[in-house]
């Protein structure tokens, strides 16, 4: 994207993730968002969905999908509760 305040608005709204930026000769500046954790991946997404267009909303809804499998793996499995 190359609205910067944009995507630092999404960055500030969420808490989460890192900008990053392309800068190309003789083109505008492309600004990226990256969120590396998946459980905050797929807790954005879920916030923004009822936000976004038709089309956004599919993709979006794909990518939560895809996401699935990969969250269901012991690494992301909630601690179980201490025993006291």
């Amino acid at each position: 994207m190359t609205d910067e305040d944009v995507i630092k608005r999404l960055a500030e709204r969420t808490g989460s993730g890192f900008i990053t930026q392309a800068k190309r000769a003789g083109r505008k500046t492309i600004y990226y968002w990256r969120v590396t954790q998946r459980l905050t991946m797929l807790s954005i997404m879920e916030q923004l969905l009822p936000e976004m267009g038709d089309r956004r909303a599919v993709r979006m809804r794909q990518a939560v999908e895809e996401l699935q499998p990969a969250l269901s793996c012991p690494a992301h499995q909630p601690p179980p509760p201490a025993r006291g």
